[in-house]
């Protein structure tokens, strides 16, 4: 699992997070997902599976923000935004897991990424490929 660091202003804090970001009205989420995972990562995935989806303020805003699991990566140049100074941090699932438990993974739409996985992965819910490379880096 490969993380996103950077300091958030609004927080005035680093933080850690899943690979995201926002998009225009309009735009089909998948393909922001996937430029997002370049972008940030430098990676690609030949696979690709939505695990939640929801209202990010349901009392003041519209926005639906849906969370992906990717998998079958492989890497390229990553290419962030100018303003964007990451850090990328690699590490097993489960680790990735318990940070977001532990209130590490500031993203409430990572958190509940992360958490759908693993329920999905507990149910045996999850595509064959993706069960076994979280199994292995459990």
């Amino acid at each position: 699992m490969t993380l996103v660091g950077q300091y958030r202003y609004v927080l005035d804090r680093f933080t850690w997070e899943l690979p995201g970001g926002g998009a225009a009205v309009g735009m089909d989420p998948l393909e922001v997902a996937k430029a997002e995972l370049s972008e940030e990562t430098g990676q690609r995935a030949d696979q690709w599976l939505k695990i939640v989806e929801g209202a990010v303020s349901i009392g003041t805003s519209d926005e639906v923000v849906p969370g992906y699991a990717a998998w079958d990566l492989h890497d390229t140049a990553s290419h962030p935004d100018p303003e964007e100074d990451l850090t990328l941090r690699r590490l097993p699932f489960r680790e990735a897991l318990e940070m977001a438990l532990k209130g590490e993974i500031a993203h409430l739409i990572g958190t509940a990424l992360l958490l759908g996985i693993d329920a999905r992965l507990r149910r045996g819910e999850l595509p064959e490929g993706l069960g076994n490379l979280l199994q292995r880096t459990a």
